[in-house]
């Protein structure tokens, strides 16, 4: 009988990872801020990478441009971004953890000190940059080493008087 038990072991075994990894899957799908193991992109898929309005002007007379960034999957949405100089950057945290948004000479925590770092935002808080300076900004998320998971971006800044 024992014998017996260990041959059933394994295929159950097997088939109740497959059920918990599924259920994670499409658990990522429809829990805002649920990774999934990487699946939620297919999920997503279609989904604006921006807030409503993200690319309008400002309101008011000599308000920059705003665009929005958001953060969420242990990602920046968009990664890479391409904006004009007097743009306003505005970081939204949509994730259920913690981030932050630190601007590095590359990708990497320890090069020069950095132009600009947002506090740590948690979840809905919002934090924002007027890039004023033409040039190539690589960003990343130093809260518990996020960065070294992926959670790197850039932001190349033109001038806008072309």
């Amino acid at each position: 009988m024992t014998s017996e038990r260990r041959f059933l072991a394994g295929p159950w075994l097997i088939a109740g990872l497959f059920i918990i990894l599924a259920g994670i899957a499409v658990a990522g799908c429809l829990i805002p801020g649920l990774d999934g193991f990487g699946i939620v992109s297919a999920c997503e898929k279609g989904a604006s990478s921006a807030a409503p309005g993200a690319d309008e002007p400002g309101n008011g007379e000599g308000e920059p441009n705003t665009v929005y960034v958001n953060i969420r999957n242990f990602r920046f949405h968009p990664g890479d971004l391409e904006i004009t100089t007097g743009t306003r950057v505005v970081f939204v945290n949509e994730d259920t953890v913690e981030h932050n948004v630190v601007q590095t000479s590359t990708r990497r925590v320890g090069a020069e000190p950095p132009l600009f770092e947002s506090p740590i935002l948690a979840q809905g808080d919002r934090w924002s940059f007027v890039f004023r300076q033409a040039g190539e900004y690589p960003i990343i998320c130093t809260v518990d080493a996020h960065q070294l998971m992926g959670m790197v971006g850039r932001i190349v800044v033109v001038d806008g008087d072309d």
